[in-house]
């Protein structure tokens, strides 16, 4: 941060801080300092977060995911299910 070496030559000249992105400090004049709420910015690349387009996506291979994960569970509870009565025929089944 260096602005505190130039900072008060805006403010002095009727100019307020209104938001820092994170890498720019911006400024409103005085007699608009009521859009200083409008200034409040989109994400930026310091933030960390997923455009939506990417997250739709992620949700969508998620709820895939465990589609196919319930379904797996299905199938190795049918098969434990099977593999018992398979052992249980076989006791009572002659040889």
């Amino acid at each position: 941060p260096t602005h505190q070496r130039w900072e008060r030559l805006i403010l002095v000249h009727g100019y307020q801080f209104a938001v820092f992105d994170g890498l720019n400090r911006y400024y409103v004049r005085n007699e608009d300092e009521r859009l200083i709420p409008a200034l409040a910015l989109a994400p930026n690349v310091f933030d960390d977060y997923t455009p939506y387009e990417y997250q739709r996506e992620i949700d969508a291979l998620n709820a895939e995911l465990i589609g196919y994960r319930a379904a797996n569970s299905v199938v190795r509870s049918v098969a434990q299910l099977a593999g018992g009565i398979g052992k249980l025929a076989r006791r009572f089944v002659p040889h």
